[in-house]
């Protein structure tokens, strides 16, 4: 393995820069799920801000998927395989989630969509613990 002088500092700025993104996107996320045009107490949803809530939280998993990306570029930690896994779990737990989260008072049998999302979970952690 090669070492080029300066690639620690420019990795560490990096993950700094992902984390403090992903730390207001959260920030974000938490101020518009107050707002009161999100209507959660009514029987009708609002598409519209449902948009907008969870935009935050797809940047977020985008953030997440740059991050392990990175790391299988720089870390040799665990084999690339267990990272590939996690990465594919995380984009599969977003493709699950959106549909609920956006129409999910439109059509509630989509909430059925939260099963195969906390699979994704449990397979992010059988990874972690037994990869």
């Amino acid at each position: 393995m090669e070492y080029h002088a300066g690639t620690e500092s420019q990795t560490a700025a990096y993950n700094l820069w992902v984390e403090q993104a992903i730390l207001w996107l959260t920030v974000i996320r938490i101020i518009l799920l107050l707002f009161p045009q999100n209507r959660w107490f009514s029987s009708e949803g609002s598409v519209k801000w449902a948009w907008i809530r969870n935009l935050p939280f797809v940047l977020i998993g985008i953030l997440t998927i740059i991050g392990y990306l990175r790391v299988i570029s720089h870390a040799m930690n665990y084999g690339t395989g267990i990272y590939i896994q996690i990465i594919l779990a995380v984009i599969l737990s977003f493709l699950t989630y959106l549909p609920v989260a956006v129409y999910g008072k439109l059509r509630p049998k989509l909430g059925m969509l939260m099963i195969p999302k906390t699979l994704c979970y449990v397979w992010i952690l059988a990874v972690i613990t037994f990869g």
